[in-house]
């Protein structure tokens, strides 16, 4: 399993739209289950070229033993949809090429031009 997964997803029928991230949990893993320690809030910069754009908060929730989930708002906000606009935006900026970093890791992403071609359809 990847260790970090975002879903954006996005409804036709009703105006609900939000970012679903899901990680692996590497810290700790050497522990039982119960010992291992969940991180909670947690703030995630949007980066471009290792500089922050844009920076967005969660709060992880326990999905399985060894892995958890939780949804982006912008910090400061409450509102999933800003978030899920905010983040669209800057993937089409960036051609799907970005980069997420949390206090002590940093991921980086490459979507395919198709994905990016088909997601924007799904948009309209």
């Amino acid at each position: 399993m990847p260790v970090i997964q975002i879903a954006m997803v996005s409804t036709k029928q009703t105006p609900n739209r939000y970012i679903a991230i899901k990680r692996a949990l590497r810290l700790n893993s050497h522990l039982p289950p119960q010992h291992q320690k969940r991180r909670g809030y947690e703030n995630i910069e949007y980066r471009r070229a290792r500089k922050p754009v844009a920076v967005f908060t969660t709060y992880w929730q326990p999905l399985t033993p060894d892995s958890e989930i939780s949804g982006l708002v912008i910090l400061g906000d409450n509102n999933y949809q800003k978030a899920f606009d905010r983040l669209t935006n800057l993937l089409f900026q960036d051609a799907g090429h970005f980069e997420l970093a949390t206090q002590g890791e940093s991921f980086q992403f490459y979507a395919q031009e198709d994905h990016l071609t088909r997601f924007q359809a799904c948009l309209r």
